[in-house]
């Protein structure tokens, strides 16, 4: 409804997420329902499509908690294809991450 209701106003939507494979994997699941800006005269990078934060820097709890691994091809990330969000988190992850 966000998504909608801002572009009727042409506002654009980016979706910030920042940690773990299971927010990265819901993240591109919802970029990939935000349809395109329409076309224009003179096309700008980020103006016209969703974009993504794509966090690279080294970062234990992303690169543990599931075993899927996001990359960046030709300036995409894939969206997961498995059941649910695409991405199983590791138990002994979760428990070794738990704060309780």
């Amino acid at each position: 409804r966000i998504v909608g209701l801002a572009s009727t106003f042409g506002v654009q939507c980016y979706p910030h997420v920042w940690g773990t494979p299971v927010a990265l994997a819901a993240g591109l699941h919802l970029l990939a329902a935000i349809p395109s800006s329409p076309t224009c005269r003179s096309p700008q990078p980020f103006l016209q499509e969703p974009v993504l934060e794509f966090d690279r820097t080294p970062n234990p709890l992303r690169e543990e908690l599931a075993e899927h691994r996001f990359t960046l091809t030709d300036g995409a990330v894939a969206v997961p294809q498995g059941p649910g969000l695409g991405v199983e988190p590791d138990p002994e992850a979760i428990e070794r991450y738990r704060v309780t």
